[in-house]
């Protein structure tokens, strides 16, 4: 003979697998708040879009950036301004300075890297360049390199108020 208890819970698991109605599939309120799955039209919406940087990247610069010969060192870091085009690297009987873009979906460090290594190869071989991220009200951001001849640690020339830089960094060959 059985315990009582025992009798008591075979005979309770017995009616309700008999009697229970089908277990209902959960809906929103049940799953956390309203989440749903995303269908393939809006997937595919998604990746169509244009890609955006949303922010600057956490990741601190390179304090050096070799390219071969020279070696540029960072001498400035900051956001909001950027550097006057008259500045001890660009002396006026020198070459003019010389401004290229890089997409705004590069990483950053991979910016300083083409930056330094766009210095590096242009004749006679440029001493000093500034890099800054550029994101505008309106349209994609996009990484603004321009490089000067000569050398240049002064940051005072960082003086270029322009509210949609950010970061900006400074790199020369420091002798």
């Amino acid at each position: 003979m059985l315990p009582t208890s025992l009798v008591f819970f075979v005979s309770v698991i017995h009616t309700i697998s008999i009697s229970a109605a089908p277990i209902p599939t959960p809906g929103p309120v049940e799953t956390g708040g309203g989440l749903k799955q995303a269908t393939r039209d809006e997937i595919i919406a998604r990746y169509s879009k244009s890609l955006k940087r949303a922010l600057p990247s956490p990741t601190p610069p390179p304090r050096e950036v070799h390219t071969g010969e020279p070696v540029y060192t960072l001498y400035y870091q900051g956001s909001g301004l950027i550097e006057n085009d008259d500045n001890p690297g660009n002396q006026g009987f020198d070459p003019s300075p010389s401004t290229i873009t890089i997409s705004g979906t590069t990483p950053q460090n991979s910016a300083i890297k083409r930056c330094a290594d766009h210095t590096a190869s242009l004749q006679d071989e440029y001493f000093s360049f500034q890099l800054y991220y550029d994101q505008p009200s309106v349209g994609d951001g996009q990484w603004i390199c321009t490089s000067y001849y000569n050398e240049n640690t002064d940051t005072s020339y960082f003086n270029v108020k322009t509210p949609t830089a950010g970061p900006v960094f400074g790199y020369s060959v420091v002798n």
